[in-house]
């Protein structure tokens, strides 16, 4: 799982993070909606059929599901497994992992470009 954010002109990294910790902490401590939930997981089946439609990109995924969880057939019941996910599974997730002690921060500073 990953967290991204750009930072905005006149904002620094730190007001960033802070709201982003923010967010996963709201994570932790608050029920997200069923609106949201459905959101997602309609997100999900839209980008499940937009990767289908390119044959490279489902031997990514196939790939994928081979080396992360080692069975490719998984990758064609994702629309169904992620539509079972509740908004007490996000939380109790949320509480799990998404701990100081599993953060990692990357800060990616534009370079020059050179020619």
């Amino acid at each position: 799982f990953y967290v991204f954010g750009q930072v905005q002109p006149h904002h620094s990294l730190k007001e960033l993070e802070e709201a982003l910790l923010e967010e996963i902490d709201k994570l932790q401590k608050e029920s997200v909606s069923e609106k949201e939930v459905k959101k997602a997981q309609n997100q999900v089946k839209a980008d499940y059929v937009a990767r289908q439609e390119m044959v490279r990109s489902v031997a990514d995924q196939l790939c994928f599901y081979t080396m992360v969880f080692g069975n490719p057939l998984l990758f064609f019941s994702e629309p169904e497994r992620f539509a079972g996910v509740t908004a007490k599974d996000i939380q109790r997730v949320a509480r799990k992992y998404f701990s100081e002690k599993n953060r990692t921060v990357l800060e990616i500073y534009p370079g020059r470009k050179t020619s």
